[in-house]
């Protein structure tokens, strides 16, 4: 399907409401581990956030698990923890350089481009820029490491039960 949304929107309503389900983090219990083992650690290791590791795990974590923006895309959340890490004193007396992310931010807000590693790989075709190739070689790394790392995790207690009486 050229379009994954197609189906959505044009779905006839049944009912008054509307219930989606997302897998990650929803019906399996996969966003601890998919962020803490391979994400953050992706993201210290591309974007050479290794002085300030213990601080970048943090803001990694309270973006993409404990705050309300739990879930977004992975573009956002990252310029977020960028963001979030040039506001910590602990990170700015070490002096470390803290991506500023102008490119990805100018991805993120072009929507004639997906936010995905295709959208991004098409943004960056039309506008070459060293940290989109940066940008997508940490995306594709963090998907290797999922792919690698994240399997065996069952679903939820009582996700079948759930989604049966849903």
């Amino acid at each position: 399907m050229s379009d994954p949304q197609a189906a959505l929107r044009e779905m006839k309503a049944e009912h008054k409401f509307f219930v989606g389900v997302d897998s990650d983090g929803c019906a399996f219990d996969t966003m601890e581990v998919k962020h803490k083992e391979c994400f953050i650690p992706n993201t210290v290791k591309h974007w050479d956030l290794q002085p300030v590791s213990k601080y970048a795990r943090e803001a990694g974590e309270f973006v993409n698990l404990y705050s309300k923006w739990r879930g977004i895309n992975r573009w956002p959340a990252l310029v977020m923890v960028f963001d979030l890490l040039r506001e910590r004193p602990e990170v700015q007396r070490r002096k470390v350089a803290i991506p500023e992310a102008p490119h990805i931010r100018a991805f993120i807000a072009d929507e004639a481009f997906p936010g995905s590693n295709d959208g991004l790989q098409a943004y960056k075709e039309a506008y070459p820029d060293p940290e989109l190739d940066k940008a997508l070689a940490w995306s594709l790394a963090v998907n290797a490491t999922i792919a690698d790392m994240v399997h065996g995790i069952p679903p939820f207690p009582y996700i079948r039960e759930s989604l049966e009486f849903l």
